[in-house]
């Protein structure tokens, strides 16, 4: 088995010209997500409904964001993550173009 992994944001990017416009499609995505894992787990309780919220929205924000620096930097992402809490060694390479941001993984990211 082999597992191709294209840039995840790219086709949405291509096809959404303005941030609004792509804010409220990564919501509206998250929410269907949310709806299939409901409908697995048969929990209706969890199933959003009803227009979008601004704390969707500003979660879609952090999904964007979290997505765009996956694709950018995935060897940083990978090294970083490695990286023990109390280490301040910088492990990115010298020739990343953010080797000097001191760079971490928050929340998983």
């Amino acid at each position: 088995n082999v597992i191709v992994r294209s840039k995840m944001l790219e086709p949405l990017l291509s096809h959404y010209s303005s941030w609004g416009s792509l804010r409220k499609a990564i919501a509206w995505l998250v929410r269907f997500k949310k709806y299939l894992v409901g409908v697995l787990n048969r929990d209706p309780d969890n199933i959003p409904k009803g227009p979008l919220t601004v704390s969707e929205v500003i979660n879609a924000e952090s999904v964007i964001v979290k997505a765009v620096h996956h694709d950018a930097f995935p060897v940083e992402l990978a090294l970083v993550g490695q990286k023990t809490p109390g280490d301040q060694k910088k492990c990115v390479p010298r020739s990343s173009p953010i080797h000097n941001l001191n760079p971490f993984v928050a929340e998983g990211y």
